[in-house]
């Protein structure tokens, strides 16, 4: 038989006051810094409270993004939250779309920029989900990078493999050569979701990708080497097929049968596949869906589902500015289609970012910049990205002949002004323009139209693969939720969302908003800080993790995803600081009969009444974005002690007994 062991964290007296003092030094250096700030940093409240009836929990968090150190704009396209330095405290990883991603390594109260740690060499590639989980079976985590092919045109680039090779407090990681089978560098890669072995032992990946012929998903089975990376294709898994699959795919048990079910973005629409041992077909969850999140909202040990959706794309012409930047997409409404917009800057110059993705398919594409025209003279720039002078666009045009994009500035007005005359092949201008106090937007010719208003929906589970949807007021929005996490904020002992939503391009973001969660599942709306930057370009993931040591979950969320304008924002960090927070029990699972992480473990707490305090499952809802390793269960007013029951991999039930709030590790 085997026997389960228990590891009690137990804090140095000493390092723990001492983090904790540094930590109040550093949330009060943030509000300081906010108070002082000569210009508005956040267009909402610094701390967001949730005025919520039923007597809920006020949420609350405080931005100090600071904390990672200086502002940093990237593309995005993936975000991990994991212990990559083995230190017990979460890092943050950001995968960059198209270049190198960042990775900040928690010391303490800040955050320390490790990026070239993952790639010295500058490694140009077309990459999407980065997935952290030992894959190579040696007790620590690496780092499996899903890669793509070009928009299904062309080679494409590899998927890549990081082995951790940290040794003591040297931080490392090694790039290893993989064969065809797993590198499929003409495949259309979004994620590799990790999944438990059949035997639990080890941590198989499951390959999801866009359509592209050839290139189907695909289940990856490790080898289980200690310390060898080694995966082979499982061709007659039940989910080893073409699938239009964006990666933002749950794999999970949804029908009790104990056996792995798949919700997935197939295109735009939500679509339950079971498992064949279940004999249902699939089903169909949603239209108009763009992110899956699964967990047990009510307490009883089944898996709820999340899922947002997204408004109708009207196609309208759109303008926003925060004051240092402009973005626009300009739509062809018209044959003879011509539109402008005029504003004043402070500065002497304007920075410009003109280069559209035009897909490589097309058979037509402007030349360099030669439809880029500059004041009256109408004088081409050397790029598409380039600085202009007051001096050197002086003056309207005197005719505006050829198709392009006609740039001048008035003295007399003191206005820049920009026109757009569409080319006979295209049908979209985006750009970004930047400069200091822009102000005094107006626009002529442009056609703007308002989303019809859509709802986001919780799927309550009723066993046997039923659903319930609840139909709340608060899941109406006229945006695009583009992805969710799943945490006991308020540590109130249920289950809460957070999550993020953009507009079309060109419009501005939603702020991130949290759905509080209560025992009759009524999930109220509040959102949260947006800092001025955050307004412009696409929101795109948000996950939680543990960066302070008070045992309520933190957030971290990017913005840049998809091309000009949608690209190059910065990410957030928001701390916790919900006042009346209870207290918390966080969990490490550590395996040695099973995977060593646990992936795939059920654990249900229950307290000294036998009342279910939460359940969660290890390594859910990993792919484009992943959470951290740590399992959080808030306590409420509950009393000690409390017993978890874990159902690990590889099938061994075990029971713990758990004297009070804390961080445990368990060990199987």
């Amino acid at each position: 038989m085997l026997r389960a062991a228990v590891v009690v964290y137990f804090e140095d007296m000493v390092l723990f006051v001492t983090r904790a003092f540094f930590f109040a030094l550093g949330v009060i250096a943030l509000l300081l810094q906010a108070c002082t700030s000569e210009s508005p940093a956040i267009d909402s409240p610094q701390v967001s409270g949730s005025k919520t009836p039923n007597s809920l929990l006020p949420i609350s968090f405080i931005d100090a993004s600071s904390l990672l150190g200086e502002d940093i704009q990237s593309k995005t396209f993936s975000l991990a939250v994991s212990d990559l330095s083995g230190d017990g405290e979460d890092d943050i990883l950001i995968g960059a779309h198209g270049q190198d991603p960042y990775l900040y390594i928690r010391e303490g109260v800040d955050f320390t920029n490790y990026s070239t740690t993952l790639f010295p060499q500058r490694k140009k590639s077309d990459r999407h989900g980065y997935t952290i989980a030992d894959l190579d079976n040696d007790d620590d985590l690496d780092i499996a990078i899903a890669s793509g092919g070009s928009d299904g045109v062309g080679k494409g680039s590899p998927n890549i493999f990081l082995i951790n090779t940290t040794s003591g407090d040297d931080l490392s990681f090694q790039s290893v050569e993989v064969d065809s089978d797993l590198s499929l560098r003409r495949g259309r890669s979004r994620s590799f979701i990790p999944v438990a072995s059949p035997d639990g032992r080890t941590v198989d990946l499951y390959y999801a990708t866009l359509l592209r012929q050839g290139y189907p998903n695909m289940m990856m089975r490790n080898a289980g080497i200690d310390g060898k990376l080694g995966f082979s294709h499982d061709t007659d898994h039940f989910l080893s097929h073409p699938i239009n699959d964006h990666g933002r795919g749950v794999i999970a048990d949804l029908d009790g049968d104990e056996n792995n079910d798949y919700l997935v973005i197939d295109g735009n629409t939500a679509r339950l596949l079971w498992h064949p041992i279940s004999g249902k077909a699939p089903i169909v969850l949603a239209s108009n869906a763009y992110s899956v999140k699964v967990a047990d909202f009510s307490n009883d040990g089944a898996l709820d589902i999340f899922i947002g959706r997204a408004a109708q794309a009207t196609h309208s012409d759109r303008v926003t500015e925060n004051g240092s930047e402009l973005i626009y997409v300009i739509t062809k409404n018209r044959a003879n289609d011509i539109s402008s917009i005029s504003f004043k800057s402070y500065s002497a110059i304007l920075e410009m970012k003109l280069s559209q993705h035009i897909r490589a398919t097309s058979l037509e594409r402007p030349d360099g910049a030669s439809d880029i025209f500059l004041g009256k003279q109408l004088a081409n720039p050397d790029s598409r990205d380039f600085v202009v002078e007051k001096t050197q666009a002086q003056g309207k045009p005197d005719q505006f002949l050829k198709a392009g994009i006609y740039i001048w500035y008035s003295s007399d007005s003191q206005e820049w002004t920009i026109k757009w005359k569409f080319h006979s092949f295209l049908d979209v201008f985006k750009g970004v323009i930047r400069g200091e106090a822009l102000s005094g937007l107006t626009t002529s010719g442009l056609s703007i139209k308002e989303p019809a208003e859509i709802s986001d929906m919780i799927l309550i589970n009723k066993g046997a693969g039923e659903f319930e949807d609840l139909r709340i007021n608060s899941l109406a929005h006229r945006l695009k939720t583009v992805a969710t996490t799943v945490a006991d904020f308020n540590n109130d002992g249920w289950l809460d969302i957070a999550g993020v939503r953009h507009g079309e391009q060109g419009a501005a973001n939603g702020r991130p908003f949290i759905l509080t969660n209560n025992p009759k599942q009524a999930f109220s709306l509040e959102e949260m800080p947006r800092r001025a930057q955050d307004k412009l370009h696409r929101a795109d993931l948000i996950a939680h993790g543990f960066f302070n040591d008070d045992q309520k979950p933190d957030l971290i969320i990017t913005n840049g995803f998809g091309q000009i304008p949608g690209t190059w924002g910065s990410s957030q960090l928001l701390l916790n600081n919900t006042p009346a927070a209870g207290k918390a029990i966080l969990v490490h699972l550590k395996g040695t009969h099973s995977n060593r992480f646990g992936i795939g473990a059920a654990m249900m707490l229950t307290d000294v009444k036998g009342r279910p305090m939460g359940y969660r499952v290890q390594g859910l809802n990993t792919n484009i974005s992943q959470d951290t390793y740590w399992q959080h269960f808030g306590l409420g007013t509950s009393e000690p002690p409390y017993s978890l029951e874990v159902h690990w991999p590889d099938k061994t039930i075990a029971n713990y007994h758990i004297s009070g709030p804390g961080r445990y590790q368990f060990q199987q």
